[in-house]
């Protein structure tokens, strides 16, 4: 079971461009695409695109003629990937994703220039008003540019991957022309050089003496920008990046990558990490500002009054500060100040357009364009915990943990939307702490839970009876019966006094094909956001402790409501078949009382306390 990376160096001749989708200078058209280093590159899906069409005239050519030198078809689909829906006719969304993962292909010289491009009017024979184009031409007719990637998939064995080396070396010397302006004699390549392949072995066992307890820490580096996908835009076209690796993401990697290297077979060594993968629990990787120091959620009880930051959560009813009414989240202007004081790295963003290309007439196709705003790595780690305390059985639980951690020796493969590949070092699970963790002991004093992630508590019909049912009209008092009954089931210890909150509704076609397909009626799912902030009053405090302990480590449970409506089973190993937002998947994580909210709380010569008026309802008391 192998990771295999082949260098390759494409030599273009001069005149050539590929074009970045961000202005130029004043008056330039189109411009060379630059990375965030302002370093020329061209695309790793540019090449890949070049290398299929390579692949698809040479088995045209060689009429299946050619076998060990040209993949047949069906074999490009598997390594380059498909389009979800192609092969299925159902078009299940089922996604195809692809085998060969392309890096950007940097170039180390430099240039400037401009080139000008007209049209002759075919009346007249004499240019074309207006019709002039400037280019930027950083290199000279004749130049030859090195650029430098390389080409990484998996393989269950050395000789697949040996074969599969043959495909890309016989494409890429067929490869004639790359970039754009093909048609006037731009980016003639000149000589493609694919280097000897270098093999990495996943060794299941290996990490047996590594691996204690019942987790360890994650640090995570992307080799490249990569893509976590947030909601689509209207147009459905332009893909904004989230700047966590959520836990489903990782675990959706994983998967892949045990399936790729044969985890099904039954005398796969992966067989039990495979068997066992619902019983992981991955977190969500956040970007670490520092080292090994995992950022926490701001929580939404802060606000901003002059030029500091409070935090209200322990505050028993609304108050102004040195006489002002302080501003929460929604109101501030920017974010980066309080972000960076919980441990959130301040990361740099990168447009990339991309278009899918017509074959035969060898320019982009019509209505196909789209836009990833991806995140740039720079080098940093994101950080997260594995745990397996759902793993009862001692012996079993280091075998997989152990296993997992053979795998990830390799990388990750398939990450996001662009299918990124990382890096993956093994922590000591205590080394990875999160900032500002508090003391989870109720003791006397309120409780405070923090979500650290996206959490399934609440669902249309509500919790709270009739009067609780959650529609676009639904109020204070509504929200507070509905959230003070999910925490009643899932702790009756604990009686929620006030919280500061924010939900968002999660669903569309995807998500209702793979978990809801059979339902008769279709309805969003209701989370509640990271940072939400929920003060309770403590009653056995015993049970209470335990419960919280088992949070901490385990995640929130989907509330028995909650899951009856949506129809996800009781059993946890059965629930990631019909809902993607369970613990195992990094949602529901909590933090408990905080230190910033003893250290952030204003004291009482700051603060002018509004007190309630007889029939209003500010922020509810424990009854």
């Amino acid at each position: 079971m192998y990771r295999v990376d082949i260098p390759v160096t494409i030599h273009v001749e001069g005149p050539f461009i590929t074009q970045s989708a961000l202005p130029g200078s004043y008056g330039t058209d189109a411009v060379m695409a630059r990375n965030s280093d302002g370093r020329f590159y061209i695309a790793g899906t540019q090449v890949a695109g070049r290398l299929k069409e390579a692949w698809e005239e040479l088995e045209c050519v060689l009429g299946g003629e050619g076998p060990g030198l040209v993949p047949d078809k069906s074999s490009i689909g598997m390594l380059l990937g498909e389009k979800s829906g192609m092969v299925d006719e159902d078009d299940s969304f089922e996604p195809f994703p692809k085998l060969l993962h392309f890096s950007d292909f940097l170039c180390h010289d430099s240039g400037e220039g401009r080139r000008y491009r007209i049209e002759i009017d075919g009346l007249s024979g004499a240019v074309k008003k207006g019709a002039i184009a400037v280019i930027e031409s950083p290199f000279e007719p004749g130049q030859i540019v090195p650029f430098g990637g390389k080409v990484t998939f998996l393989s269950r064995d050395k000789a697949r991957a040996e074969r599969i080396c043959g495909y890309i070396r016989s494409g890429m010397a067929w490869i004639d022309q790359i970039g754009a302006f093909a048609s006037v004699g731009f980016g003639k390549v000149r000589k493609v050089m694919v280097g000897r392949a270098e093999f990495r072995r996943a060794n299941p066992g290996k990490g047996r003496n590594r691996v204690k307890g019942c987790g360890f820490g994650l640090a995570i580096m992307p080799e490249g920008p990569f893509c976590i996908a947030r909601r689509p835009t209207r147009e459905n076209n332009l893909f904004i990046s989230e700047e966590i690796i959520p836990g489903n993401v990782i675990i959706g990697a994983i998967s892949r990558m045990l399936e790729r290297l044969g985890a099904l077979e039954k005398d796969s060594p992966f067989k039990d990490l495979w068997e066992n993968l619902s019983n992981i629990r991955v977190l969500h990787a956040f970007p670490a500002d520092g080292c090994f120091t995992r950022p926490v959620a701001p929580p939404l009880s802060l606000v901003k009054a002059g030029k500091r930051l409070w935090d209200l959560a322990l505050l028993q009813y609304p108050c102004l500060i040195d006489g002002k009414a302080p501003s929460f989240s929604p109101d501030w202007k920017s974010e980066e100040d309080v972000k960076r004081h919980f441990g959130w790295a301040a990361l740099r963003r990168e447009l990339r357009v991309r278009t899918a290309i017509d074959s035969e007439k060898r320019r982009s196709k019509e209505e196909a364009l789209f836009a990833y705003e991806m995140i740039v790595p720079e080098g940093r780690a994101w950080l997260t915990r594995v745990d397996a305390e759902r793993i009862e059985d001692e012996g079993l639980r280091l075998k997989v943990l152990s296993d997992l951690a053979d795998l990830l020796e390799i990388g990750i493969f398939g990450l996001g939307k662009t299918k990124a590949v990382a890096n993956a070092v093994i922590l000591d699970r205590s080394i990875v702490t999160d900032r500002f963790s508090g003391n989870s002991d109720p003791g006397k004093c309120d409780v405070a839970v923090v979500l650290q992630t996206p959490a399934l508590l609440l669902c249309p019909q509500g919790l709270g009876g009739e009067d609780a049912i959650l529609d676009e009209k639904s109020g204070h008092k509504e929200l507070f019966s509905a959230y003070k009954e999910a925490w009643k089931e899932l702790c009756p210890g604990l009686h929620l006094k006030r919280f500061f909150a924010k939900q968002r509704l999660s669903g569309g076609t995807y998500q209702h094909f793979h978990f809801r397909k059979d339902e008769a009626v279709y309805y969003p799912w209701i989370l509640t956001e990271p940072g939400s902030v929920f003060v309770f009053k403590a009653g056995d405090s015993k049970k209470v402790k335990e419960c919280l302990k088992e949070w901490l480590v385990r995640g929130l449970p989907i509330p028995p409501t909650v899951r009856k409506f949506y129809g996800i089973p009781e059993e946890e190993g059965r629930q990631w078949g019909k809902c993607p937002f369970i613990p195992q998947n990094g949602f529901g994580e909590v933090l408990v009382n905080l230190s910033e909210h003893q250290r952030l709380c204003p004291a009482s010569g700051v603060i002018t306390q509004i007190t309630p008026s007889k029939g209003e309802e500010l922020w509810q008391p424990a009854e």
